[in-house]
């Protein structure tokens, strides 16, 4: 799983930062990669809100998991290419006065790496490249391209 955080200051108070954040089916009037946002439930906010958002040729649905009214949000992402397991953003207000620091933190679960290519140049015992089949040296075997393709002639 990978994980980043990005913090930043608004010159609002925290109330005011969570209004705006609260106001779920509405991202697409401050985030600018989002062209387009709307709710997918009745409910409007809080555990089990849903959304719909495009960004670009992309739609995804975003599904609210963790709701602290003026502390944190929460939301799974849904519809990602099948490679991401799975993709979750939470943000989190702090602030004193008239300043409110808002930390975003993503969490993306590509699963295990995927086996190597069984195409690659590599050795069968060691899964390193053979030096015979890569090397640039003088001397050095390297195969014709017939060879390389299969084709071997007499």
């Amino acid at each position: 799983m990978t994980t980043e955080a990005r913090t930043g200051a608004i010159d609002a108070p925290p109330d005011r930062v969570w209004d705006v954040l609260a106001d779920y089916g509405a991202i697409a009037s401050w985030a600018p990669n989002v062209d387009h946002s709307c709710l997918l439930t009745e409910r409007a906010d809080g555990v089990g809100a849903v959304r719909r958002i495009q960004t670009g040729r992309t739609t995804l649905r975003e599904e609210v998991e963790a709701w602290e009214p003026g502390a944190s949000l929460s939301y799974r992402i849904i519809g990602l290419p099948p490679i991401v397991r799975s993709a979750t953003n939470t943000w989190r207000l702090t602030g004193s006065g008239g300043s409110t620091t808002v930390t975003l933190t993503s969490e993306v679960d590509c699963g295990p790496r995927p086996p190597d290519s069984p195409n690659d140049a590599s050795s069968p015992r060691t899964g390193r490249p053979d030096p015979r089949e890569t090397s640039d040296e003088p001397g050095a075997h390297r195969p014709s391209a017939a060879a390389r393709r299969g084709r071997h002639h007499d």
